[in-house]
Parts: C-alpha cells; sequence; structure tokens
C-alpha cells in the first residue's frame, strides 16, 4: 500500500520537530546533555524494539517455523551478522535481508539521526541559515540514492534526512503555515489518494514501478508539510497524546499477526477473509495496548524519572 512511505515520512518530520524542541527546552540544561540526550532516546526506543522482536520471533516460529529456519540458514556471512547485530543494537536493521518485524526498519532510521542530531544542533545554533542548505544538500542525496537505486544508502539515514531537517526548520524558524495554504494543500493530498484508487492505471503504477512509488510517496509528504508543522501548534488533551503514543505501538504490532495472517488467509475468497481481517485489526490493537500498558508505559516512566534526577 503507497501510505506506509507516506506515513513514516510525516512521523519522520515530526520527529525532526519534536527533538529539535526536547534537546533545546530539556537537554541542554542538564551538565551532561549529550550523555543524557543518547541514552535518553536509545532508552526510548530500545524496550519496545525488544518486546516486538521476541513477538515477532515467536509468531514466525509458530506460524512459519520451517520457512523461518530455512530463511536464516540461507544467509551469507556479512547477511548473517547484519541480522544478528541489528536485532541486537538496531543499527543496520533496515539493510538486513531478513527483517522479524519489517516496520522497525524506520526505527533504525530514527536511531541513525538520534545519532547525528547534536552535531546539526551544533552547526544550527551558530547559524540557522546552515538548516536550510543541509536540507537542500540532503533533499539532493535523497534524490540520488531513490532515483538512482543505490541499494545500501537506500536503508539508511542519509535517504530520509532532509524529512527530520524539514521538522527542525519549523522549529527553528517558528513556522506556522496560513490556514488557506494549509486547506489548499489537503485538498490536493486528498485529490491524490482518491485519484490512486480509482485509476486502475495508476495503482498498477505504484505496485510495479519503485520509481513511481517513491515520487509519489514524495509529492504526498510535501502536500502534508503545512498540516504537520499547524498540528503541533494545536491545543492537545490526554486522549490525543494517548492515541499519539500508542500509533507507534500498532504500527509494530500489526507486523506480529501478519504473517499468521497471511497463512490462514491463504486461498481464502474476500468474502471468507472478512471475519479474519476484523480479527487482525482487534489483535493488532489489543497486542499494541498490552504492550503500552506492560512496557511502554513502565519503561517511560523509569526514562522521565532518570531524565530529571540528571542535574
Amino acid at each position: 500500500m503507497f501510505f506506509g512511505e507516506f506515513a513514516v515520512g510525516c512521523f519522520f518530520i515530526l520527529s525532526g520537530y519534536w527533538i529539535a524542541v526536547m534537546f533545546e527546552h530539556k537537554y541542554l540544561k542538564k551538565e551532561n546533555s549529550l550523555k543524557v540526550f543518547y541514552v535518553s532516546r536509545i532508552w526510548r526506543l530500545f524496550p519496545v524494539f525488544y518486546t516486538f522482536t521476541c513477538l515477532g520471533f515467536l509468531s514466525r516460529l509458530l506460524s512459519q517455523s520451517e520457512f523461518f529456519h530455512h530463511k536464516l540458514a540461507s544467509l551469507d556471512f556479512s547477511q548473517t551478522v547484519i541480522f544478528w547485530f541489528s536485532n541486537i543494537f538496531l543499527l543496520g536493521y533496515s539493510n538486513s535481508d531478513f527483517k522479524v518485524i519489517v516496520p522497525a526498519w524506520s526505527l533504525d532510521i530514527e536511531l541513525q539521526f538520534y545519532i547525528l542530531f547534536p552535531l546539526i544542533a551544533y552547526v544550527v545554533s551558530r547559524n540557522r541559515i546552515a538548516l536550510l542548505y543541509m536540507t537542500g544538500f540532503f533533499f539532493a542525496i535523497a534524490l540520488f540514492i531513490h532515483f538512482w537505486g543505490i541499494p545500501r544508502l537506500n536503508n539508511t539515514s542519509f535517504a530520509y534526512m532532509y524529512l527530520f531537517l524539514l521538522g527542525m526548520i519549523g522549529y527553528y524558524f517558528k513556522a506556522k503555515p496560513n490556514k488557506n495554504i494549509e486547506k489548499i494543500c489537503n485538498l490536493i493530498l486528498l485529490g491524490v489518494v482518491v485519484c490512486q484508487f480509482l485509476v486502475p492505471s495508476l495503482k498498477q503504477y505504484y505496485n510495479e514501478s519503485p520509481l513511481y512509488y517513491e515520487l509519489l510517496s514524495m509529492v504526498m509528504i510535501a502536500l502534508a508539510i503545512p498540516f504537520l508543522i499547524g498540528s503541533v501548534h494545536a491545543e492537545t488533551n490526554s486522549r490525543d497524546k494517548f492515541w499519539g503514543e500508542m500509533s507507534f505501538l500498532i504500527y509494530l504490532s500489526h507486523w506480529v499477526i501478519f504473517i499468521p495472517y497471511n497463512v490462514l488467509i491463504n486461498g481464502a475468497t474476500k468474502l471468507q477473509r472478512i471475519p479474519y481481517v476484523i480479527g487482525f485489526l482487534l489483535l493488532t490493537f489489543v497486542i499494541g495496548f498490552i504492550v503500552y500498558k506492560l512496557v511502554d508505559r513502565p519503561s517511560e516512566r523509569l526514562r522521565q524519572r532518570w531524565v530529571k534526577s540528571q542535574q
């Protein structure tokens, strides 16, 4: 589905914005700001990543045991090293030839951004205009990587850094999109999405042409920027916060049952799949909510307590 890259791109833009906010207003006030920043950001990702990786291993073993063992055995030495290293340290996960939790590739890109962020923030603190030049530079690199099809670089932060930087621009330049421009972009975005569903030839393009898929995702992300930057200024409540946190967990939890789901619906008609689809959606939410309550929230409380304790 063409929404995948679009959704992740939007997440990267928002991440760039909020990391810039937190770094300036929270981490820089700590005595050892770099240590606190890195420990805190790694702490934010790893408990959830490890939880879903374990659930993914279990799901694969129960539903695809033979395929799972065959796939691991078919990896050469370098691929095996990347597989185990990335499942332990997360870095390199997007370049792994076999991903237990496929959506976790974006967490690898996020972690790479965290590693580079303090350097970027330092440059921006000296000259904010440099952020605009960096964004243009990394956008050119992203175009080169995506459209010339460089396999390994395509799965690194270099292909997505401009999205994080766009979010940072939103913060450092205090951007507040005009409401009329935001509405126009939203309508055009809706029109693009509707066309993808209604025009058969376009549906065929994004299924068969990686180049078209990348271009479509970039256009959709560009159209969503006014809404994304505008949304960070909107008032929120506890319910908004809950769904914002849950979206991250649902994004990962759906892959835990995606493989068993595909095994179950194999050979079924569209009508026969309906109860399985309903069950898939319910289980995705239930698994995400359980991880939210038993892993994510307790870990977050400990992380925030630790950050506050750092003078």
